[in-house]
């Protein structure tokens, strides 16, 4: 039993151990360092039904214990050894991730409250929320448009049911705090008082018709439907006022269908995200820097990030002589069987090397990591015929620009979104085989001096993709379309 106001204090059970095990241990440690004691009635009785759950062969959760145990011990090891030798003593919470101000203070986006205040903003997102760029360029959305009319007046609309806590467990992931007011199944939204909706999608047919006073539709990347389904419903994305697109490589791929289909379209619009570290404070100078770094989601699947590129690109650097160096990588693990499956393939393929992972990595842990890291390597899309199949390409590349807002030199795959950052951020810092990606990265690394100025350099260019640069670029939209 617990008061419902500490239960919201704390963010309720948390996400990072979906889909099971350690979220009531830690539930109940934050209470204990937030709330008050956590006591046991001694005339309980409990009953034990013990790996009933992960008995359960269709979760395929048989690993997921461990994954879990290794997580709590490194989110509350620190506290509970220092309360074995300071039992008294007035300890606080271990660090917990940083909410950044994300200011536009600059811009205008001032809508009449009186017009607001009986209108919504909606975003509609047919996807299940789990922590991603195509996420966080959702929530950084919601940041704007809850400068635009409030907080309250912001709706995240989708096909599932979320709670409140969930929506907040996700805002802080990304580093956000309290920029989506409500959060309702598709049916409950009232599409006649939405002043702006925009719609996410990864097909040139919108997964719904336009709705509201003005509608855009946000095109991820146009994956391939069968084209019976584009002749029954692609009409549907001339009900839009824009489309848009946050890259040149996918605003070509969505042109190039609208005219293999010769569908009615409304005009594209390309607003880059907001992809910089809000508060980076640097690190430490670059030929200090030990670590080469590789962030993103393990999954399987033809999008999945190639950590295992990344693994034989260290190796074949160690055989060419460099060293004093460890591999480090960080991300999400991908809530299915296969996510773990392919964290644990990833494990076995690292063996005998240098190498630390970071699964679920917390928001100031992945700071620190970027601001020790030398050189960032981001291997999506590696090895893919970019004409033949252009959705399996890294679309856009957020974590380039993040490694980027610390100095951390960012080395892609030279295909897709990947290759249009570095481009921007004056790098010429791609390669197309293992062995190129491991001289590109020793060259950098013998070259401190030049690495060097590069990294600084990287600190400006980097600003291209600001909060403020997003919020420019949505504000524009906005005024053309007539919702300022």
């Amino acid at each position: 039993m617990m008061r419902r106001s500490d239960f919201l204090k704390v963010g309720g059970f948390g996400l990072e151990w979906e889909p099971a095990y350690y979220e009531d241990t830690d539930l109940c440690l934050k209470l204990w360092t937030q709330c008050g004691k956590v006591m046991v009635n001694p005339n309980a009785r409990v009953i034990h039904i013990e790996s009933k759950t992960t008995s359960n062969s269709r979760l395929k959760l048989h690993d997921i214990s461990e994954i879990n145990r290794a997580r709590f011990v490194k989110k509350w090891g620190p506290w509970l050894e220092a309360r074995q030798t300071s039992p008294l003593a007035n300890l606080a919470l271990a660090p917990q991730p940083e909410i950044a101000e994300r200011g536009t203070a600059d811009l205008d986006l001032r809508v009449d409250r009186r017009t607001a205040s009986d209108s919504q903003f909606v975003l509609y997102s047919p996807y299940q929320l789990v922590p991603g760029g195509g996420e966080r360029m959702l929530f950084e959305l919601a940041s704007v448009l809850s400068k635009v009319a409030g907080t309250a007046n912001v709706v995240f609309a989708s096909p599932d049911r979320y709670s409140s806590i969930r929506i907040r467990q996700i805002e802080a992931t990304f580093g956000f705090d309290n920029v989506i007011g409500t959060a309702l199944p598709w049916e409950m939204v009232e599409p006649d008082s939405c002043r702006f909706a925009a719609v996410i999608g990864n097909s040139v047919v919108p997964p719904v018709p336009a709705f509201g006073k003005r509608s855009v539709y946000h095109i991820q990347f146009p994956f391939w439907v069968p084209d019976r389904i584009v002749e029954e419903h692609g009409d549907l994305l001339a009900g839009y006022d824009e489309i848009w697109a946050y890259s040149e490589f996918v605003r070509r791929n969505i042109n190039g269908l609208i005219r293999h289909y010769g569908l009615e379209a409304p005009p594209i619009r390309l607003i880059p995200p907001h992809a910089t570290w809000s508060g980076a404070v640097g690190g430490l100078p670059w030929p200090e820097r030990r670590t080469i770094l590789t962030v993103g989601r393990f999954f399987t699947g033809g999008h999945n990030k190639r950590q295992d590129v990344v693994i034989e690109t260290f190796r074949r650097m160690q055989e060419l002589g460099v060293e004093g160096f460890e591999l480090a990588l960080a991300g999400t693990i991908h809530p299915s069987p296969e996510g773990r499956n392919r964290f644990h393939e990833l494990q076995r393929l690292a063996s005998g090397l240098d190498c630390t992972f970071y699964p679920n990595v917390g928001r100031a842990d992945l700071a620190a990591l970027y601001g020790r890291s030398a050189v960032l390597i981001h291997a999506a899309g590696f090895g893919v015929d970019a004409d033949e199949f252009p959705e399996r390409l890294e679309h856009f590349g957020i974590t380039p620009i993040e490694a980027a807002s610390f100095g951390c030199i960012p080395v892609v795959y030279g295909q897709g979104g990947p290759r249009e950052v570095v481009h921007n951020l004056g790098a010429d810092t791609t390669f197309e085989t293992v062995d190129e990606c491991a001289r590109l990265v020793r060259q950098l690394l013998g070259d401190p001096d030049g690495s060097t100025q590069l990294s600084t350099e990287l600190l400006t260019s980097c600003q291209a993709y600001s909060a403020s640069a997003y919020a420019s670029g949505v504000a524009d939209s906005l005024r053309d379309l007539g919702v300022l």
